[in-house]
This record gives C-alpha cells, structure tokens and sequence, in this order.
C-alpha cells in the first residue's frame, strides 16, 4: 500500500488535477468506483486504477475484471490528495 504522498506515481497523479499537465500528459482522472468500471465496460484505456481498500472492494462489486489492469492500493490520506472529489 502507497502511503506518502511524496511517492513520485502518487505526484504524477496530483498533477493531472491541473488542466496543463492533462494536456501535457494526455491524461485525466476518473473518480469513483462506477466512473472507473463504466470505463472498463466501455473500453477505455486505462493507466492506473488508484484505490483505497473501501474504494477496491466498491469496484470488485461493478466487477470483477481487474485483471491486466495496474491497480495501486493507497491510503486514505494519499487518495484524498489526487481526487476532486468531496465526501
């Protein structure tokens, strides 16, 4: 589990929350559990999942298809430092 958000992939996530690295990266972030299997269902590439271990198990009851894709457990802490979502 990634716990410091100094940790350099957990960095380059907090960066997309910035239009201009979006745009340099050719990357954005996709929040929340149905978000995420909505765009495995529809056949998105994806990068990275980013996940707390609530958020993990949320998406494993959209599906259980996670094979092939990086998943990243991170903490509480860290997740809420590259998400724009409010709780």
């Amino acid at each position: 589990m990634i716990s410091s958000k100094q940790n350099e992939r957990v960095k380059q996530a907090r960066s997309l929350l910035n239009k201009k690295f979006r745009d340099e990266y050719s990357l954005y972030i996709a929040e929340g559990a149905k978000t995420v299997f909505e765009a495995i269902k529809c056949g998105a590439q994806i990068e990275t999942i980013f996940a707390t271990e609530k958020g993990l198990e949320l998406l494993k009851t959209f599906t259980l298809q996670l094979n092939g894709f990086e998943v990243l457990l991170v903490s509480e802490e860290v997740y809420s430092s590259i998400s724009d979502e409010v709780s």
